[in-house]
């Protein structure tokens, strides 16, 4: 006989940043993400979202690897940022 498991309630995370310039891309996750109660900022540039990191914080950052030569710089950003927790 399997394990039972019972599903754990979903805590938001909050906020989320979203950094794309792919309008499908935005469309997609901001409604999977409205879905599950987390509110969304988007950025379709780089630098807009660097400047938001400097002032927000965010439960989640995700970043489209397509975003040009741009995403490795912000990714590299975001991991060594201050305001950056790991679980």
């Amino acid at each position: 006989m399997g394990d039972v498991h019972t599903p754990v309630p979903f805590a938001s995370t909050g906020s989320a940043l979203l950094v794309s310039n792919d309008a499908p891309t935005i469309e997609l996750l901001s409604e999977s993400l409205q879905q599950l109660a987390i509110s969304t900022e988007v950025c379709v540039e780089g630098a807009t979202a660097l400047g938001l990191l400097k002032r927000r914080k965010f439960g989640t950052i995700i970043v489209d690897v397509q975003h040009g030569n741009q995403a490795p710089a912000l990714l590299e950003k975001v991991r060594h940022s201050h305001q950056t927790e790991l679980a």
